[in-house]
């Protein structure tokens, strides 16, 4: 504030003089000034903002016009004087020049002085008043005068010459081709011609000057050489305001300077950063609120699952198209992501990070498995129906239906497609063919996406059986007849019905007699024909005794299965017995009707039988068949035959169908091996009988075969339950031989602690009995459970359980599952530590207990409480005497090293228990043929195990014990 005071003071006060000498504080120097550079007599350049730094030098004020001070300086103690000299000091204000006491005020207006030009400037010789070197222009053109030394004084805004001779430009309005001078436009703040050119006016009021006596822009803070100063709005240069050195040209001629660049404005960061998914989990889309300023966006996806690359699969690197703020991806449902967003410019800015926003450790959750999982089996259809409650959102469900086949992998609908099945499902519900009385390891529903190419999450429903109470179809026949013989006037023919076999809907399989014929003379069958074999029978073939020409002959056909569902009969066929249905001898021509003789056929009343057979050795319990030849009997008076079939003095079947013809004829008898082993011997016997039904107990001839039916393996319980996929045989001696001293020689099936015995079938266990209290149930569907799905199980283990992920046995800990991904092969003692109790294995493959070391096996000779488990097979060696432990498997092999139909004279024992999941192989296990009243398998159950690891395997303990 001082010094724009004192600037205004001094030009108030001397408004006209150009060349005027000021002067400071102390004697002897005065200060001039050369086109407002201020000097000192010494050359040293005078303080703009205090006028005190030269001294009063008498000597150097010759000029009139001059200022004389009174020795302190400051603008108070300047006054003008008129006088041609100066004195040293002044007494006072307003006292003359010579008068020591002060300064008297000047009375006279000194004219201009003459600058003298300094080096390397231009000279400036000021024209006279009144003197103009240009043609005058009228006085309002200029107010005021130009001078070179203020060129902003007395300037119009338009083109004209000013009083001191120069021309006057306005470069804002009305720019000239050239600028002779490089004048400013005093409207515009820093405005000037650009260059003695023609180019508008710059902007900028930063000046500078340098030694070579040329003007210049600015280009910041002044140089050494020169300082900066800001013109007023009205041209002038306050005084005060800045210093020019000596060495600057002309006058203060200030220059353009180019307009700066502008500074850029700052790009903000975007915020808010969301994220929201679609009803599958692999669509997420961003929003985020814009940045300032922001052309596009560059967005990074990072899946956590490995290092951020923007190479990598699951990563992503993209710049939006625009100043979009949503934007959306794919990702992989259940993985985790972190994202960050920066603004970017087009002009290159980005804001980088952390200037970004982020959004970290997010996913889009996969759509769980559906609800509500539900199974009804069909009642006129080998048909079930399969629904759920369904996802919001999912319309696509996968419905895998896993049967238990017997084969490995268990599920492979790819392999089994008729057993097996993989359905895409655009609803909540199907219908699907299934194999009545069959047992499914289990059903399942995952949810999906149209077309059913991505898997989300499952939901497991237990196995299931749906009763096998539909029958076998009803077999296809035909019909024929043939002529036989004509005896008197008639002609005799004798019928053929056969059928095809059937095969079962459902798991029971036929009937060992599975189908049953009807032949009679009337359509609603009250009577069938003489002979034939009215009730259930193994044949596919029937042919009748001959009978003559007469009415048609009805045939129908049904078949049973091995659970006596019975099929319809077959549609009736009927057939004439004539010569144009059955054919006949051609008739002989005679030339005359001379009478011939009635032709006598010889009498047969003697059934003949040959070429017997059947098998040499059979096991106990054991379906055969016994087959031979006969010849028949007849026409008249032996017209019918007896066969039957003996074993010892029992009779096992009687046939009294008629064969009249006179030819070999095949018949045979169905047979189920005795349950006790020894040698039998079956006969069979042929009679010839005049009348229909003779006495099948007499023979006109006979012929005999023998079988050896051998009790080749058996096994037995101690302390448990059990139950039996289908038919359960078991032939239990009597008497029986101990397996060891856990063992009794009670012939039952279950000793010691004895629960229920039960079978989808049938249960026989002859000549014993199934416990001393007998408890069984035939016919009896298990409930299902988790045990029918071991694979499920292991499932269920992983998300519910503790366990331990393991790639080999030294792995193994105790008092957890340990699950190893593929087979398992235990082929030493030592290879489970006999440390580790309370544990489970499971391989999710096949389990294989090699034959160890030396003979007589052992596996877990300590019986610690261990139990295996495995997905596929536990395969045991026939080396193997004793194991412990729970063995639990969808197949369970007792001599894996010997061939399906072999066995092996090695017995074994198993402490713990043993479960298959479904039908097994065969046990193998046999016992040398002086120990066949004992066991050849022995399962002691062990509670203690079970209690043990009843942790574990909380979820498939159940009462029922199971061995297949």
């Amino acid at each position: 504030m001082k010094f724009f005071l004192l600037s205004l003071f001094l030009f108030l006060l001397v408004p006209q003089v150009d060349a005027a000498s000021y002067c400071g504080g102390s004697a002897g120097k005065c200060c001039d000034t050369i086109d407002y550079i201020y000097k000192c007599s010494d050359g040293s350049t005078c303080d703009s903002s205090d006028f005190g730094a030269c001294n009063f030098n008498p000597s150097d004020c010759t000029k009139s016009g001059d200022i004389s001070c009174n020795g302190e300086g400051g603008p108070a103690s300047c006054l003008l004087v008129a006088g041609p000299s100066c004195s040293a000091t002044c007494a006072a204000p307003g006292q003359s020049a010579t008068n020591p006491g002060g300064c008297s005020l000047a009375t006279t207006v000194p004219a201009l002085p003459t600058n003298t030009p300094r080096p390397g400037q231009p000279t400036n010789t000021p024209t006279p008043p009144g003197v103009p070197t240009n043609t005058p222009v009228p006085p309002a053109s200029c107010s005021g005068r130009c001078d070179f030394s203020k060129p902003y004084e007395g300037c119009s805004s338009i083109p004209g010459t000013c009083d001191n001779g120069k021309t006057c430009w306005s470069c804002k309005t009305s720019p000239p081709a050239a600028c002779p001078y490089q004048f400013c436009d005093p409207s515009v703040l820093g405005g000037c011609c650009l260059g003695n050119t023609a180019g508008g006016c710059a902007t900028v009021g930063r000046y500078h000057c340098s030694e070579d006596g040329h003007c210049g822009q600015n280009d910041g803070a002044p140089d050494a050489d020169c300082h900066a100063s800001r013109v007023t709005v009205d041209g002038s240069i306050p005084k005060g305001s800045g210093v020019w050195q000596a060495s600057c040209c002309g006058g203060y001629i200030p220059i353009a300077t180019p307009t700066p660049t502008p500074t850029p404005i700052p790009l903000g960061p975007p915020s808010n950063l969301q994220k929201s998914c679609n009803a599958t989990g692999d669509k997420m889309t961003l929003t985020w609120t814009a940045g300032a300023y922001a052309d596009y966006y560059s967005l990074r996806k990072d899946n956590k699952a490995d290092g951020f690359s923007c190479s990598n699969a699951g990563d992503s690197c993209v710049d939006t198209a625009s100043a979009v703020t949503t934007y959306g991806m794919t990702v992989i449902p259940g993985a985790t992501y972190d994202f960050w967003i920066h603004s970017r410019s087009n002009s290159g800015a980005w804001v980088p990070s952390p200037g970004g926003v982020h959004l970290d450790g997010v996913s889009c959750s996969a759509p769980p498995g559906p609800t509500g999982l539900t199974k009804s089996c069909s009642t006129s259809t080998s048909e079930a129906t399969f629904s759920w409650t369904g996802v919001p959102g999912i319309s696509s469900y996968i419905l895998r239906i896993d049967k238990n086949d017997g084969l490995i992998p268990e599920w492979d609908p790819t392999a089994r497609p008729t057993t097996d099945q993989w359905i895409c499902v655009n609803g909540t519900s199907s219908t699907r063919p299934i194999v009545q009385g069959a047992n499914y390891l289990g059903w399942s529903v995952q949810s999906s996406n149209a077309g059913c190419s991505a898997r989300y999450g499952i939901t497991t429903a237990a196995g299931f059986t749906c009763p096998d109470t539909f029958p076998p179809p009803v077999p296809t026949s035909t019909l024929s007849c043939n002529y036989s013989y004509t005896s008197g006037s008639k002609k005799y023919y004798t019928i053929t019905y056969a059928w095809n076999a059937v095969t079962d809907v459902g798991t029971a399989g036929m009937h060992i007699y599975p189908y049953w014929s009807q032949a009679s003379r009337y359509a609603n069958y009250s009577d069938v024909l003489i002979g034939w074999n009215n009730n259930w029978g193994p044949a596919l073939t029937r042919t009748s005794i001959a009978y003559p020409e007469t009415d048609p002959v009805y045939v129908h056909v049904r078949s049973r299965d091995a659970l006596d569902n019975q099929s319809g009969w077959s549609t009736t066929q009927s057939i004439i017995l004539n010569d144009a249905n059955c054919g006949g001898p051609s008739p002989t021509p005679t030339p005359t009707p001379t009478p011939t003789p009635t032709p006598t056929v010889p009498q047969n009343t003697i059934c003949n039988v040959q070429s017997i057979s059947c098998p040499a050795e059979i096991d106990v319990n054991t379906n055969f068949s016994v087959s031979f030849q006969f010849y028949g009997t007849g026409p008249d008076s032996y017209k019918y035959e007896s066969r039957s079939l003996y074993q010892g003095t029992s009779q096992l079947g009687c046939n009294t169908s008629d064969e009249t013809a006179f030819a070999w004829h095949n018949d045979s008898f169905g047979v189920f091996s005795p349950s006790v082993a020894g040698t039998y011997t079956y006969q069979a016997r042929c009679y010839g009988t005049s009348s229909s039904g003779g006495a099948c107990g007499s023979a006109d001839d006979s012929q005999s075969c023998t079988v050896n039916v051998i009790q080749l393996s058996w096994f037995k319980l101690k302390d448990a339950s059990f139950h039996k996929r289908g038919v359960f045989y078991n032939s239990i001696s009597n008497p029986a031989g101990a397996f060891d001293s856990d063992d009794t020689t009670e012939s039952y099936f279950i000793i010691g602690n004895a629960g229920l015995v039960s079978s989808d079938t049938v249960i026989n266990l002859l000549p014993g009995t199934v416990s001393q209290s007998n408890l069984k149930k035939n016919s009896y569907i298990r409930a299902s459970s988790q045990l029918s799905d071991v694979a499920s199980f292991v499932e269920y283990a992983k998300l519910r359980k503790k366990i331990k992920i393991i790639t080999n046995l030294s792995e193994l800990e105790s008092d957890t599952i340990n699950i190893l991904h593929g087979d398992i092969t235990i082929s030493s003692v030592s290879d489970v530590n006999a440390s580790i109790q309370n544990a489970v294995i499971i391989a999710e493959g096949n389990i294989n207990l090699n034959n160890f070391p030396g003979n007589g096996d052992t596996f877990n000779p300590s019986a610690k409480s261990i139990a295996l488990m495995a997905t596929g097979s536990i395969n045991i060696h026939s080396d193997f005497k004793e194991i412990n432990g729970v063995f639990i498997a969808p197949s369970i092999d007792f001599a894996s090293d010997v061939a399906s139909g072999g066995t092996v004279e090695t017995p074994l024992k198993i402490n713990g228990n043993i479960i298959a999941t479904r039908n097994a192989a065969e046990i193998k296990r046999s016992r040398a043929v002086v120990d066949r009243n004992k066991p050849s398998i022995f399962i002691v159950f062990k509670p203690k195990m079970y209690i043990d690891l009843l942790i574990h395997l909380s979820q498939i303990i159940q009462e029922g014990r199971l061995i297949q």
